[in-house]
């Protein structure tokens, strides 16, 4: 395991994501769950990062999702006539909200903040013919389809057949390739085959299996595929993705995987970017991003063709308390 340096706390700061967004609402969390509404539905699902007290002690979801010790995990509903699979609307797309065996719904909390990222820098360069963004853990297909909407073309790496066939629900066929496949082992095939990306997003769960019960382990593997990175992207990258949810490993872990060892610099002056970034190493929600102001014409990088300097700043809900590490350039 790569022994990791660590960055100061006092390097963070706390951004708070709203809700409702659309038909989306966060309601209540605490004891490990958390209350929903998903259109017309409120849903009560397990979540080991909503900590603390709910705000009510009695929630009234119409579907709740049981995962008792010594039993399988599986949604109950509340009263006859409930349908499992629907849809709503957020940040201007249909999402297909539908129960599955782990307890998910739709889109994650993260994915809000992320798919913004992605339109505000895609939308806003015209220096670029062909915009490649490369999604590796893609999941549910939110953010693939955002970047689609904004001009890009999409690789989608997700190693669930169950997951790939929710994103193609969201993202639809056109201009996107579905690749289901061990995400380690995807990558170095493209690096074998010398493929680059303008842009590349990272949620990176702390766990998982690939198709063929390939382990996935974020302590042993994170920094490995981080490594990568440099010889993934184009020198005219618009940005990197990366989040986190912390739990299985430390935050200082986490948010330093991200920076060599004994380098002060972030990794992303290694790719002779002009924006040398200093990475945050916590975040107490599921993001974080940094914005810079669009390369389009009367900005100022009018002309240019990589984005300016960033300004960091961590993203965090004002319902859950998520340890999580993430970081863009």
């Amino acid at each position: 395991m790569v022994q990791l340096p660590i960055v100061s706390e006092a390097d963070t700061r706390d951004v708070f994501v709203a809700t409702p967004v659309d038909d989306y609402e966060l309601i209540d969390f605490g004891n490990g769950r958390k209350l929903e509404r998903w259109g017309e539905y409120l849903v009560e699902s397990p979540d080991r990062l909503a900590r603390g007290q709910p705000g009510e002690r009695h929630w009234n979801a119409d579907w709740i999702y049981v995962a008792d010790v010594g039993v399988r995990g599986h949604w109950e509903p509340t009263r006859s006539g409930l349908t499992r699979e629907w849809r709503v609307s957020v940040q201007g797309q249909t999402v297909c909200c539908r129960l599955d065996a782990h307890g998910r719904v739709g889109l994650r909390g993260r994915d809000l903040p992320c798919a913004q990222w992605i339109r505000q820098r895609i939308e806003g360069c015209y220096d670029l013919d062909e915009i490649h963004v490369l999604n590796l853990f893609g999941g549910n297909g939110f953010v693939s389809a955002q970047a689609l909407q904004a001009g890009a073309a999409v690789v989608h790496v997700d190693s669930s057949e169950d997951m790939l066939s929710l994103a193609r629900e969201h993202a639809g066929r056109d201009n996107i390739e579905y690749v289901r496949e061990n995400v380690i082992d995807y990558v170095e095939d493209l690096l074998r085959r010398q493929r680059r990306f303008d842009m590349v997003i990272l949620p990176i769960p702390p766990t998982g299996h690939g198709p063929k019960g390939e382990f996935w382990d974020r302590e042993v593997d994170m920094a490995r595929l981080v490594k990568y990175l440099p010889r993934l992207i184009t020198r005219d990258c618009l940005g990197v993705w990366l989040s986190t949810d912390s739990g299985a490993t430390t935050w200082k872990a986490e948010g330093t995987a991200v920076r060599p060892p004994g380098r002060r610099k972030d990794w992303a002056s290694c790719y002779a970017r002009r924006c040398p970034v200093a990475p945050s190493n916590r975040c107490t929600s599921a993001c974080r991003r940094m914005t810079g102001a669009p390369c389009g014409p009367g900005s100022p990088r009018a002309g240019t063709t990589r984005p300016s300097s960033c300004r960091p700043a961590a993203c965090r809900s004002p319902l859950r308390s998520w340890k999580s590490a993430s970081t863009s350039t």
